[in-house]
């Protein structure tokens, strides 16, 4: 894995990312105080990120140098820092990263996400 594999590939993993989140509608969120209505358009708050769990892969070291993954335990991470705090988008986002790193490179990696 060479620095221009690394960038053209994570260049293609992003780009497909950002496809799959820009065609997507989160589910609104409506919220109430008991006084106050709120409509939360970008729906439920919440974080995703993007997990190789082989941190010593080329990949993942390219990635590390490149200053895209982070250390994690047993693995590396890159965190979704795109689409403000809407969950489904940086879902969405994660998804499409892990497809093309997954299926067409055979990089071993997975996608998760919390709510807030």
């Amino acid at each position: 894995m060479t620095k221009d594999n690394f960038e053209t590939i994570w260049k293609e993993a992003v780009e497909e990312g950002k496809k799959r989140a820009d065609a997507h509608t989160p589910t609104p969120m409506n919220l109430t105080d008991g006084v106050n209505d709120y409509h939360v358009p970008e729906g439920v708050c919440g974080f995703a990120e993007v997990v190789l769990r082989d941190g010593r892969s080329k990949f993942a070291k390219q990635g590390k140098l490149h200053k895209v993954f982070d250390a994690r335990y047993r693995g590396v991470s890159y965190w979704v820092g795109e689409y403000g705090q809407s969950m489904e988008l940086k879902e969405k986002f994660a998804e499409g990263i892990v497809d093309v790193l997954k299926n067409k490179y055979d990089i071993p990696c997975f996608m998760t996400s919390r709510m807030d």
